[in-house]
């Protein structure tokens, strides 16, 4: 059968593996195809990654009907702008960056109602701005700044149906209190809110959590106010939490948080203040973990009070309620001291629902290893640990306690991750040819012949992931 006879639906079917490119060129087959080429099932799911020296993308932008993420990163002086503003292509994901001396111009080229007409057509759910220096940012641009960020301020504020917001720079309080000012009182509308700026506007940040308190379900913040801990513990509908260690922690006890991912920035000070503030971590969760699903900790400067914060966990009568648990270290040089597992293994029994443990770049113990008998997270499926570069994964994969941990949990995935794919000169290596992982970032190992009854799909655990199988049988 000809590619012609097929009806539209399966055609679209076909067009689908089209790149995006490929999909505009088909426009010129003939006046079915320039129809269908633009059939918004297409077009859905396309990102446009914006390039100004290229005539593609200011098609794409012409003639698409709608698009999944569109990323601009340029100059307001480039044609990108006038484009984006005369298209009628509905973006779901729109990411702006742009520079501190453009911010003004910015402002009054999206003032053209360029959200709201978004809105309008349905689709703008998802909202990023950033800001980053270029030249010519000097300090004779810091009013037209200000006037800039108080009007995208403003439009974002006035935008019916966005969802979500990720702000990566430090709005000033002044330009808050002028923004505030002229506000209109409007329904709350957004579900996620972002600040990845660390030196954030205590003022902007609550501002936009006073504002759509009722709506919230998912935000990250970063800043010290004592203010923004009781506004997130009013919230009804937060499920998800990034922060690092607030003041007050115990009182978002009344949310029904799902998911928290903690940050112990500035812990290795041990003054009066992180004391107190580790101490309310811990109240935190011990007394939310029956009903925390996912718990994600970043550990920077490591000291004794800091690995003892996991002792909390399933201390009461109901068991913990955590299916994933991610450790990680951020070290800089890697000369930090690394975190004892052991205070966290002494507690793995109160986890019985523990199905993913992932532990990143230090490496667990065998001592830490041997704990995990079979017995201690039954359901345990995936242990993901990001190895140092130092450590060879070959070596591990062959080692004993992996061989036998492997032999404990028939059905784990023990999966190896790191930074650096290239070691040379390994001896292990170099007296052991049977795998070579040398350019390798991922490995998977497992001792089930078969995917028949795993609902791990090997495939998606990291791309390229390179699956090796363990015989148990001769260990």
């Amino acid at each position: 059968m000809e590619i012609s006879a097929l009806p539209d639906s399966e055609l679209l079917e076909v067009l689908k593996y089209l790149s995006t490119e490929q999909l505009l060129q088909c426009r010129s087959v003939c006046r079915r195809w320039s129809l269908l080429a633009l059939h918004t099932t297409l077009w859905l799911n396309r990102r446009l990654d914006y390039d100004p020296r290229s005539k593609f993308y200011v098609a794409v932008l012409s003639l698409a009907p709608c698009l999944r993420r569109l990323i601009i990163l340029h100059s307001y002086k480039t044609d990108a702008w006038d484009i984006l503003l005369s298209s009628s292509c509905a973006i779901f994901e729109l990411m702006i960056s742009f520079q501190e001396s453009d911010a003004w111009h910015v402002a009054l080229l999206l003032s053209r109602d360029y959200f709201c007409r978004q809105a309008s057509l349905g689709r703008l759910k998802e909202v990023g701005l950033s800001l980053y220096n270029g030249p010519g940012d000097d300090s004779a641009n810091g009013q037209h700044l200000e006037r800039g960020l108080c009007a995208l301020l403003l439009q974002i504020c006035h935008t019916p149906g966005l969802e979500s917001l990720a702000l990566s720079f430090n709005v000033d309080d002044r330009v808050v209190r002028q923004a505030r000012s002229a506000m209109i009182p409007v329904p709350a509308f957004l579900k996620r809110l972002n600040f990845s700026d660390l030196e954030q506007s205590p003022a902007c940040v609550l501002l936009l959590l006073e504002r759509h308190a009722p709506t919230l379900e998912d935000v990250s913040v970063w800043t010290d106010d004592r203010r923004v801990v009781p506004l997130l513990a009013s919230m009804p509908r937060l499920r998800e939490l990034q922060c690092h260690l607030l003041p007050d922690m115990p009182l978002l006890e009344q949310c029904q948080l799902k998911s928290l991912h903690l940050e112990l920035m500035n812990t290795s000070l041990e003054t009066p203040t992180v004391v107190a503030r580790l101490a309310g971590a811990r109240q935190l969760l011990r007394t939310v973990a029956t009903r925390l699903k996912e718990l994600s900790v970043v550990f920077y400067n490591v000291s004794h009070e800091e690995e003892n914060l996991f002792l909390g966990l399933g201390e009461g009568k109901t068991p913990a309620a955590l299916r994933s648990l991610e450790v990680l270290v951020d070290s800089n040089d890697g000369s930090d001291p690394v975190p004892s597992l052991m205070p966290l293994a002494s507690i793995l029994h109160r986890l019985p629902h523990l199905t993913n443990l992932e532990i990143y770049f230090f490496s667990p113990s065998d001592a830490f290893l041997e704990t995990l008998d079979g017995r201690v997270l039954p359901g345990l499926k995936k242990l993901s640990v990001h190895f140092p570069s130092t450590d060879c994964q070959h070596k591990v994969a062959h080692s004993l306690p992996v061989q036998k941990l492997l032999r404990r949990y028939p059905r784990l995935h023990f999966i190896m991750g790191r930074g650096e794919t290239e070691r040379a000169g390994c001896e292990f290596c170099d007296e052991n040819a049977c795998h070579d992982l040398h350019d390798q970032s991922w490995v998977v190992l497992f001792s089930h012949r078969d995917e028949s009854g795993c609902d791990v799909k090997h495939s998606d655990i990291a791309k390229g992931v390179f699956e090796m199988f363990i015989d148990t049988t001769i260990v």
